[in-house]
């Protein structure tokens, strides 16, 4: 009886855990009935994710700026998703995959939620250094390198695209994936700056390519 209520359990959790632990199983479920509760899931966990790290950068210009950069990080993965669903549609079904759009839509997001589970994971280090040190340069280069980390672990579901019949080679989601990043990182320069007060925004204006925003960003910190 034990054993049948664990697997019911199971059966019924999408919690953070499982996601990260049990990827595979998740990924096979998205071909079932329940995938739009999976979808709100992923959803929800990649905004925190992305919000309380958005926070954590913030704090290095006090807790006003935390609260804007929350919104916008969040607003920038929202944001970038909803303009790469098409590509992603695409790339899946080059893949060889026979999968509707809304289960190839919560195929993706399930990539995004485990990023905003290791960016959220990462935020609280991240906080420590905003608020101890006055180096925006390192600052921009250290946030770099945990949202790299997250980028990187974000790829896991990709790997059990063909195990789980998602598609027949999982090249396209990688492809997909890296036009993502870029989508994001130029969507940064569209809620520029990020580390400036809330006084200083009028500053910041212009169209601008994300390699020149941070080599700008670097020059001024």
């Amino acid at each position: 009886m034990n054993e049948k209520t664990q697997n019911n359990d199971n059966s019924g959790a999408y919690g953070v855990s499982r996601l990260l632990g049990d990827t595979a199983q998740i990924i096979g479920e998205l071909k079932t009935a329940r995938y739009l509760r999976s979808a709100m899931y992923f959803s929800v966990t990649t905004i925190c994710g992305c919000a309380l790290f958005g926070a954590a950068t913030g704090a290095f210009g006090g807790w006003e700026l935390a609260m804007l950069d929350a919104v916008k990080l969040a607003g920038v993965a929202v944001f970038g998703y909803v303009l790469c669903l098409p590509s992603l549609y695409v790339f899946t079904c080059l893949s060889g995959t026979t999968l509707s759009f809304g289960r190839i839509a919560a195929f993706g997001l399930s990539s995004l939620a485990i990023m905003g589970c290791v960016l959220a994971a990462l935020s609280p280090i991240l906080w420590l250094f905003a608020v101890s040190t006055a180096s925006a340069k390192f600052l921009v280069v250290f946030a770099i390198v945990l949202a790299a980390v997250a980028f990187y672990m974000a790829t896991r579901p990709f790997k059990y695209a063909t195990s789980e019949g998602v598609a027949s080679s999982p090249v396209g989601s990688y492809a997909w994936f890296a036009v993502f990043v870029a989508v994001i990182l130029q969507s940064l320069t569209l809620v520029r700056p990020m580390l400036s007060r809330p006084s200083d925004f009028a500053k910041t204006s212009g169209k601008c390519l994300f390699i020149q925003h941070f080599v700008e960003t670097m020059k001024a910190g």
